[in-house]
């Protein structure tokens, strides 16, 4: 799911939601947790000043689970929650940063070993 609030001195109002996929959960020993079949959904999120820069995981918890490579997505989001822009990228990654002046999406993957990877987007 995408959650957006706006925080001020008159307090938090939702700006924007959206669920994209139901996550699946079970009860075991009084502790809640996702079930293997569940979707992983969104992985990292960066907030930059003009967009939502999003990390999508297109796999199930069981395949983060069997040592599968993250997906390799991005989305942006205007802060209204508007989708703006999508994108494939060549490595997958499990962590992103981005420099919105540059318009450099930095990442870190495992692809040989933990990897820093820049993206001119």
């Amino acid at each position: 799911m995408l959650a957006i609030y706006e925080c001020s001195t008159d307090g938090v109002k939702k700006r924007f939601f959206k669920e994209y996929e139901e996550p699946l959960f079970v009860i075991v020993q009084q502790t809640v947790a996702a079930t293997t079949d569940s979707p992983q959904g969104f992985g990292d999120i960066f907030a930059g000043e003009k967009y939502l820069y999003c990390l999508y995981e297109k796999k199930k918890v069981e395949d983060l689970l069997k040592g599968e490579k993250n997906s390799a997505y991005i989305f942006l989001y205007g802060w209204d929650g508007k989708p703006v822009k999508s994108y494939s990228l060549e490595k997958p990654l499990f962590a992103i940063g981005v420099d919105e002046k540059s318009g450099i999406l930095y990442g870190i993957g495992y692809d040989p070993e933990a990897c820093i990877f820049e993206y001119k987007l």
